[in-house]
């Protein structure tokens, strides 16, 4: 069903959903019934409001999402987001049982997870400049142990995260930056506390400005908290003891273009040439060696 009226847009209608899956000892089936509802405002090009909503009904019953994204444009140069999302939904079915070689290793009985996030974020077009700030609760969060087995946590998990992204260019020096900090109460999930990307480089045009070319160098920071290591049976990262030492990892790459033509020389963690260490970032798993990558790219059109 929908509804429009000039700068309103109203929808509403039912989503099914069928999960069937055998687990060598039993079969099982779930059928997961939502109404669902979504609105669209638009007022003379000011700004756009969205949302949407679902409520189980059928054996997902209680389960609920509502997302809603708010757009404003100040000016010309300036763009304001802001969203909020809060839902309630079911641990994942690999969290809840696990069989293997038709033997039960797990089979837990979780609560729902109330989860909320309320976001904002600035864009700075004149800088090429971008802010965001995320804030976030979860109740009833599911991690895992030290034996990378589920449980669910008893204290609400609380969140912080920024992140900044910009882009510089004068003359034939670029510079670009991507940052992300987190901060969590409890960090149950081992996240990095910060990440970084900086993207360093000259570019400029040769041979009668055909060719445009990029010499770059990328340096990645990472600082952890803490260790994970990986379940390659369940596919999920599971905290360790291991310490992580901190690792400068950088590439350097030099690009060309002429047209339609592309091509691109990269030399992949090359900092590993001069320090020759191993370095994880996953216990177990180390990163890769330092090595040479190139690739072409051309496109014919008529």
């Amino acid at each position: 069903l929908s509804f429009k009226h000039k700068d309103l847009n109203l929808s509403a209608g039912l989503h099914y959903k069928l999960l069937s899956y055998d687990n060598s000892i039993d079969t099982e089936s779930f059928h997961d019934i939502a109404i669902t509802g979504d609105l669209n405002f638009s007022p003379r090009n000011l700004g756009t409001l969205n949302a949407h909503a679902e409520i189980g009904i059928g054996e997902n019953v209680g389960n609920f999402l509502l997302d809603s994204d708010l757009s404003i444009h100040i000016g010309k140069s300036i763009d304001l987001r802001a969203s909020f999302v809060t839902s309630r939904y079911d641990a994942f079915l690999s969290q809840r049982e696990l069989i293997l070689t038709d033997a039960q290793v797990y089979n837990n009985s979780f609560e729902k997870i109330n989860e909320a996030r309320l976001s904002a974020a600035l864009e700075f077009k004149k800088l090429k400049l971008n802010l965001s700030v995320h804030s976030g609760l979860i109740d009833n969060a599911i991690a895992y142990d030290f034996g990378a087995l589920p449980y669910q946590n008893d204290e609400s998990i609380e969140y912080l995260q920024a992140e900044l992204r910009h882009s510089f260019f004068w003359k034939f020096i670029g510079f670009e930056n991507d940052l992300i900090y987190q901060s969590f109460n409890d960090n149950i999930y081992r996240l990095p506390e910060l990440y970084s990307r900086h993207n360093l480089f000259l570019q400029g045009r040769l041979f009668k400005k055909r060719l445009l070319g990029r010499l770059g160098v990328i340096y990645y920071n990472i600082l952890y908290d803490g260790s994970l290591s990986f379940m390659p049976v369940t596919g999920v990262f599971y905290p360790d003891t291991t310490e992580r030492d901190y690792f400068p990892a950088s590439d350097v790459y030099m690009s060309f273009k002429v047209d339609q033509f592309r091509i691109f020389f990269r030399y992949d963690n090359f900092m590993d040439l001069i320090q020759r260490e191993v370095h994880f970032q996953v216990t177990n798993h180390p990163q890769f060696d330092a090595k040479f990558r190139m690739g072409i790219r051309w496109i014919f059109s008529d």
